[in-house]
C-alpha cells in the first residue's frame, strides 16, 4: 500500500469469559459421563486456551440487504471453539442475540443444545433454513473429519520425533 491510502479495519474481536464463582461439579456416572465424551485433543487445548487466535473471516450468504446491514456473524469455528471449552455435552448453550444462528449451529455439531432469541424476524428464516440444509451437514461434517486428520496428523509428527504420547495427548 501506498503512503495516505492505507487504512485500518475492525478485524479484532475481544471475547469475555463469564463463570459463576463456584466450581462445576459432575455428581453422578452420567454427567461424569458426558464431559469424558466432550473432551477435546491436547493440541486444540494448547491453541484454544492462548491468548490471541488467528482465524479467517467467514463470507456471508445474506440475501437481504437488510439482513446484511445489521448482521455481525463471524466465523463458525469461534462458537465451536468456546462451547468445546467451557460445556459438555448435552449442555444447553445460550445465544442472547441469535442473528444468523452461526452460535446454534457450532452448538448442534458439539452436541449441545441451543436456546435464542432474536428481536429482527428477517433474521429467523435464515437459521432454520440453514439448520436443517445439506450444507450444514456437510460443514459439520468436515469440521469433525479435520479434527480427527489433524489430530492424527499430530500424533504421527510427535512418534516421529521418538516420543510416545501419554494418555492425555491420545
Amino acid at each position: 500500500m501506498l503512503p495516505c491510502g492505507a487504512y485500518i479495519t475492525l478485524e479484532h474481536e475481544t471475547v469475555l469469559i463469564l463463570r459463576k464463582p463456584q466450581k462445576r461439579e459432575f455428581k453422578n456416572e452420567h454427567e461424569k459421563q458426558n464431559r469424558r465424551q466432550s473432551s477435546y485433543f491436547w493440541e486444540e487445548r494448547n491453541i484454544w486456551f492462548s491468548d490471541i487466535w488467528m482465524l479467517n473471516g467467514a463470507r456471508q450468504e445474506l440475501n437481504s440487504k437488510d439482513v446484511r446491514k445489521r448482521s455481525g456473524a463471524f466465523p463458525l469455528e469461534i462458537p465451536f471453539r468456546l462451547i468445546n471449552m467451557f460445556s459438555s455435552k448435552s449442555d444447553i448453550v445460550l445465544d442472547p442475540f441469535t442473528g444468523t444462528g452461526t452460535t446454534t449451529l457450532a452448538a448442534t455439531i458439539c452436541g449441545r443444545n441451543s436456546i435464542g432469541y432474536e428481536l429482527d424476524e428477517s433474521f429467523s428464516s435464515f437459521h432454520q433454513k440453514e439448520l436443517t440444509s445439506q450444507s450444514f451437514t456437510d460443514t459439520a461434517n468436515k469440521m469433525i473429519l479435520k479434527r480427527i486428520k489433524e489430530h492424527r496428523n499430530y500424533i504421527a509428527d510427535y512418534e516421529k520425533n521418538g516420543k510416545q504420547p501419554d494418555q492425555r495427548q491420545l
